[in-house]
């Protein structure tokens, strides 16, 4: 999951950085992905698995104090849809603004 060091209220305008790539996040951005983050850590938690989640990828989410990783199937989809719902609320956006480089053939 991205880290975002910077606390966009209190703190001068700084780059956040996600997946490479920097960008500067609106106020209004920043409460719409923190209000997910907190639904997440807020909602119940299943049982663990009782071998974790097998040849799955990791994920881990902190916010607010709270921690969460995936011990289970619901909680690796649930930060699987977080980790989507990042990258089209950011990543994709800024990608879509950056210049394109395209080779002509030879």
């Amino acid at each position: 999951m991205p880290y975002f060091k910077v606390d966009p209220v209190t703190d001068p305008p700084a780059p956040q950085f996600f997946e490479g790539y920097s960008f500067d996040l609106e106020l209004s951005q920043w409460r719409s992905i923190a209000d997910v983050a907190d639904s997440i850590l807020l909602s119940p938690k299943g049982p663990m698995d009782k071998y974790g989640a097998f040849d799955n990828p990791t994920y881990f989410l902190a916010f607010n104090s709270k921690i969460e990783w995936n011990l289970n199937e619901e909680e690796t989809k649930r930060l699987q849809a977080f980790m989507g719902y990042l990258k089209h609320k950011i990543l994709y956006q800024e990608l879509a603004k950056k210049p394109q480089w395209f080779l002509e053939p030879k």
